[in-house]
């Protein structure tokens, strides 16, 4: 016997149980070089390398690469291991190792590597009967004698042998797979580990057509846990929040299956009873934990379209939002800068003639976004696990409002909520030379009238307005200023898309009735705004004035969502900033 079979032999022996297929390729890894450049060697340490149940969404398979991704540079799929490595001649090993191994847990991993990539790798699909039928029996072997080392594992398995069932329209296959999951998860399912029945529950809900036989069992049984978990729950809650959690998993699961059957009732009374009970550790677990569970309520009771339910928790948001506030830690931090380096900064800055001077001031502070992009990039490399966190800003009452790193549109959120983040900070040179431009008279109403004057994005019969907004800015009221400049700033926009060709209108829901002004939202996505200033004067108006993971201020100023105090300096130069900005466009950007 070679040395790769006496290791092989280890791992065929049928009473072997427990062990990982890395424990194989990691034995295998030990033999000399000359062993490990065998075919055989190849075809094993191939095998046991792939993840199971994690599949590939491009490769279509049950098993797939523990790390997928692409390249930086071109862009290329790059996975480890890659299908694409597989010879014809690993195939007819499998095949051959499948059928003579006595060990289920390898005869499962060898039988399935063919079903799923002979095809991708031979061309051919012939003669698959006899491995599928060793596939399938493997799997209900595997888990009815134990042979996994996480009870997890187990479930994967069982889903894995329903998926073959349907595939291969086997009804007896499903229904052992049915009878193999009820045993499991009676035997291993309590009621304080929601991942092993919230599986089963899954499951359950994925195939409920063909779980005739035991939908009333599945249901009373998870029925009952739910009393129980309420209960402690209730009995419990003044002092912890431990039950709640686990309850509210129960809930959605169970109003999963009512919402299929029809029975809003139901569903309306697990909801509100989880609600009852969420509301007992209030106090003991504070105001950010309280808004947090409200907010995960509000989603249920929208997902299953109890819209009116969902809106009355603003109340309580409303409520607990001092409390938010009251609760949250203020952290201060500063940095030393020598005033002989502001000095020569802003002595640096002022140089140059009125006109060179505030070109400067306009675009240094616009930000560059391929800046920020590369700043974020290196934040996430020092701090991985952060960047895996979600952040939740809250409006000035304490309302919750948007959660950033979430969903479909995090890469976004980041983007835009660090964007919203450095502007802050880059206020304190904007502010400071703000103030200098002012002080030494190069920023006044008569520059302003002069970079205006004949500029076709201010209308003739609103320019009043833009000179009352920047006077009143010039007289440091910032909050009548604010008002009146960002719809201006909107009109403004308005014309340059119009100007340029683009739309400004759109038709109403109803044709019939006509048009509609297109918001500032629509009109700073449209190609002429972007064309027309660039990327990075386009990201910056999007942070500044209409996305709400930025600073966002059209859409808080005109829905009167911001305090009198939220109009102070930073603000209002920011906006009269951009404003400025539209001073800066050349005839040929505006035709």
């Amino acid at each position: 016997m070679d040395i790769l079979s006496e290791v092989l032999a280890i791992y065929d022996n049928p009473e072997k149980k427990h062990f990982m297929y890395c424990d194989v390729s990691g034995d295998i890894d030990k033999l000399d070089e000359d062993v490990r450049k065998s075919i055989e060697a190849k075809a094993e340490y191939m095998a046991m390398a792939f993840q199971d149940a994690t599949g590939y969404e491009h490769w279509s398979t049950f098993y797939g690469p523990v790390t997928p991704g692409v390249t930086k540079d071109t862009g290329k799929e790059v996975c480890i291991p890659d299908y694409k490595d597989i010879t014809p001649d690993m195939i007819t090993y499998w095949e051959k190792r499948a059928a003579e191994t006595k060990n289920p847990y390898l005869r499962m991993r060898y039988s399935g590597l063919v079903f799923d990539f002979k095809k991708k790798v031979t061309g051919n699909n012939k003669d698959m009967g006899k491995i599928i039928k060793l596939y399938t029996d493997s799997i209900v072997t595997v888990v009815k004698e134990d042979y996994m080392s996480y009870v997890m594992q187990g479930y994967c398995y069982i889903k894995r042998g329903m998926e073959m069932a349907k595939i291969m329209k086997n009804v007896a296959l499903f229904e052992q797979c049915e009878d193999l999951l009820w045993d499991y998860n009676k035997k291993n399912a309590t009621d304080d580990v929601p991942g092993y029945w919230g599986r089963q529950f899954n499951l359950f809900l994925d195939y409920i057509d063909d779980f005739s036989k035991y939908e009333s069992k599945i249901i009373q049984e998870n029925e009952e846990r739910f009393d129980r978990i309420e209960k402690l729950a209730i009995d419990e809650g003044k002092d912890t929040d431990s039950h709640v959690h686990t309850l509210k998993d129960l809930a959605e699961l169970l109003c999963q299956y009512y919402e299929k059957k029809g029975n809003r009732e139901a569903v309306k009374s697990h909801l509100d009873r989880v609600l009852c009970v969420m509301r007992l550790p209030f106090e003991k677990r504070g105001a950010m934990w309280a808004v947090a569970m409200l907010q995960d309520m509000q989603a249920l009771y929208r997902k299953f379209h109890f819209e009116k339910d969902a809106n009355k928790l603003f109340l309580d948001f409303y409520d607990l939002g001092p409390l938010v506030l009251k609760g949250m830690q203020h952290h201060e931090f500063s940095v030393p800068i020598k005033s002989e380096i502001i000095k020569k900064y802003i002595e640096e800055f002022l140089a140059g003639s009125q006109y060179l001077v505030f070109e400067k001031f306009l675009i240094r502070h616009v930000p560059k976004l391929e800046e920020e992009l590369q700043r974020q990039k290196e934040e996430v490399t020092q701090s991985p696990l952060i960047d895996l966190m979600r952040t939740t800003c809250f409006d000035y009452a304490g309302i919750p409002i948007s959660n950033v790193g979430v969903g479909a549109y995090a890469k976004h959120q980041k983007l835009m909520y660090g964007m919203y983040r450095r502007l802050i900070i880059g206020s304190f040179s904007l502010n400071m030379i703000v103030e200098k431009l002012i002080e030494k008279g190069l920023f006044n109403m008569d520059f302003v009238k002069e970079i205006f004057k004949d500029n076709p994005v201010i209308a003739k019969d609103q320019w009043a307005i833009v000179e009352r907004g920047m006077q009143a800015y010039f007289d440091k009221d910032y909050l009548v200023a604010c008002h009146l400049l960002i719809p201006q700033f909107e009109s403004a926009i308005r014309r340059v898309v119009a100007m340029n060709g683009g739309d400004i209108l759109r038709s109403k829901a109803n044709p019939q009735e006509g048009n509609e002004y297109i918001s500032l939202d629509g009109l700073i996505e449209s190609k002429e705004v972007k064309k027309a200033f660039g990327n990075d004067m386009y990201m910056y108006f999007k942070n500044l004035f209409v996305d709400q993971y930025g600073w966002n201020l059209r859409n808080l100023t005109s829905h009167g969502l911001l305090q009198a105090e939220s109009f102070n300096s930073t603000m209002a130069n920011r906006v009269v900033h951009a404003f400025m900005l539209l001073g800066l466009l050349k005839p040929t950007q505006i035709k």
